[in-house]
């Protein structure tokens, strides 16, 4: 979800028994989605920043670092998103659940 529906929506409701994924790769929004990383930090929602540039947080019990490759703005969300998927396999397959396939709906929707 983009930063600033976050920000005006879900920001309202969100509490510390929740976890925040936050993706801040330089450029243009890198600002301003570390200021929020620091919103939510102070809010003590546990927050995993991931970026491709230098960050002034200190990492703790609410605030984890993934540090990237620097890549062009543009090409970051591609790059930085990989980890992540990758972790969410591994969970998956250590929960006994195969990767991709559905299990609570189906791929076709026949209902609206």
């Amino acid at each position: 979800m983009g930063a600033a529906v976050f920000r005006h929506g879900l920001r309202e409701m969100i509490r510390p028994e929740h976890r925040v994924v936050l993706f801040a790769p330089a450029g243009k929004t890198h600002d301003l989605l570390i200021h929020m990383a620091k919103d939510l930090i102070a809010l003590r929602v546990p927050v995993m920043v991931v970026t491709n540039r230098d960050v002034e947080l200190e990492p703790g019990e609410t605030c984890f670092i993934l540090r990237t490759e620097p890549q062009d703005e543009l090409w970051a969300p591609l790059v930085d998103m990989v980890p992540l998927q990758l972790v969410g396999y591994l969970l998956a397959q250590r929960r006994g659940l195969e990767p991709g396939k559905l299990i609570v709906s189906t791929y076709v929707t026949i209902e609206e």
